[in-house]
């Protein structure tokens, strides 16, 4: 019974979570969407070139089954922190994930240069894991 009555309140708080997320992303792919068919039909093909970089942390799902969500999210949270420092113009930081950071730019010397100094700065850090190289 207390299995149940902790998924019913797991469901509860959940459920508002769950239906924003999704709103987010249906609004997100509409607006693509239209913007992709007015571009379309302006003779736009909406294409550019951009260079992106994907980091994330070594071991973050496996350390998580180790320390408390509070402790995931401090270190989730210090490697959002050295990301957004790390991302000067012309590179932009375009979402984090957890323990994942994405950066891109049209500049492609611009982008591996936030990479190296985002990974160099976890690395002095020690309390985060290394970056996956």
């Amino acid at each position: 019974m207390r299995y149940a009555e902790v998924a019913e309140e797991l469901r509860r708080e959940l459920d508002p979570l769950l239906a924003y997320a999704l709103a987010v992303h249906q609004r997100e792919q509409i607006g693509s969407e239209v913007m992709g068919t007015a571009d379309v039909a302006a003779g736009f093909d909406g294409s550019e070139e951009v260079t992106v970089c994907f980091a994330d942390l070594v071991g973050f799902t496996r350390l998580g089954e180790k320390v408390g969500p509070s402790d995931l999210g401090r270190l989730a949270g210090r490697l959002s922190d050295l990301a957004v420092d790390c991302a000067r113009p012309p590179v932009r930081l375009v979402k984090m994930i957890g323990d994942a950071a994405m950066f891109v730019s049209h500049d492609s010397d611009a982008v591996v240069m936030a990479a190296l100094e985002l990974a160099q700065r976890v690395s002095d850090d020690p309390g985060l894991p290394g970056l996956r190289r």
